[in-house]
């Protein structure tokens, strides 16, 4: 700007959004936009809950290529082991192996 080479100058900001995904045994399974201090419970509530087909004990969070393993049941009689999401998680529901 100061060498007269540009008379005008636009800077265009692209924010990324903070989003989790959920999917396997869930009624809405997707993309959702993370709120602060979203937790798994939560997030799977916001999914409209399980399928008569979910394996509830062996629900998983990807997060930057790591899997942990919930037992949601585990954290339904103890919130306080709930753990809160971060943007990019990946939960997964699987299917009961009937």
């Amino acid at each position: 700007v100061d060498g007269g080479i540009y008379k005008n100058v636009s800077v265009n900001v692209t924010m990324t959004a903070k989003v989790f995904y959920v999917q396997g045994e869930v009624n809405a399974p997707g993309q959702f936009p993370l709120s602060s201090g979203t937790t798994l419970m939560q997030a799977i509530a916001g999914a409209r809950g399980y399928t008569p087909f979910a394996w509830e004990t062996k629900v998983t969070v990807t997060r930057h290529g790591k899997v942990y393993r919930f037992n949601m049941k585990d954290l339904e009689k103890d919130p306080s082991l709930d753990v809160k999401i971060k943007a990019g998680d990946v939960i997964k529901v699987p299917q009961k192996p009937w």
